[in-house]
């Protein structure tokens, strides 16, 4: 006997929602385990958004994932893996959006990765031309979502549960194309630069670089389910 659908559907726990604390003070993190690489992230909360801006979020998205794949990588060789994201709250409409740069790197160039990371973040390079691709992406994006139904679905159950407008999508297109470039930078740097740092570190860590926080030792089992 196969159940009903809705007695499927009672089976799925209730999602664990986390609260995003912003740190009081420059934190570093560090989880030690037998690894050939290590892996440095440095989150940095931005503000409690009802609406939350999403036109905005995908632009400084699409800007900030190839500089610092570029710069980090391409560049400076300082790393496999170099991606930077701006996540607003999938679900919790009264959270934290947050900026997060992530780069996988060997234990000899970990303190010249976080502070090309810190550099960047800090005092992101303006770039006029990659200002005009992200904006245009982000255009694409929005313009090509809406073509199919079940996005639309998808969009609508989400504008709800996060309690924003169902027209946001027409909004969000109008303010990608008329956003100017200072503009844009001037909310970048708020955006990236409104809380303390907290920085996680795990992996091969021998000696954590000075100067980037307050040290804080945690083990492997203080933070994986048991």
């Amino acid at each position: 006997h196969l159940p009903e659908p809705a007695e499927n559907l009672s089976r799925i726990p209730e999602p664990v929602k986390f609260k995003i604390i912003p740190p009081e003070e420059n934190t570093v993190y560090v989880i030690r385990y037998p690894s050939t690489q290590v892996i440095s992230l440095l989150l940095r909360p931005d503000r409690v958004q009802i609406p939350a801006d999403n036109a905005f979020a995908t632009m400084l998205n699409n800007y900030v994932s190839p500089l610092f794949f570029r710069e980090l990588r391409e560049k400076r060789s300082l790393g496999y893996v170099a991606q930077a994201d701006y996540n607003l709250p999938a679900s919790q409409p009264d959270n934290y959006s947050v900026f997060l740069a992530l780069l996988e790197t060997q234990r000899n160039k970990l303190e010249e990765g976080m502070n090309t990371i810190k550099s960047l973040t800090t005092q992101m390079p303006q770039k006029e031309d990659d200002f005009y691709r992200a904006a245009e992406t982000a255009a694409a994006n929005i313009a090509s979502y809406r073509l199919l139904p079940e996005n639309l679905y998808w969009f609508r159950r989400e504008q709800l549960q996060m309690k924003q407008p169902l027209d946001q999508m027409a909004r969000d297109l109008k303010q990608v194309r008329e956003i100017s470039m200072e503009d844009f930078f001037r909310r970048a740097k708020e955006a990236m630069n409104r809380s303390k740092d907290l920085w996680i570190l795990s992996g091969d860590v021998k000696n954590v670089p000075e100067g980037f926080g307050k040290i804080v030792e945690l083990k492997p089992e203080d933070i994986l389910p048991q």
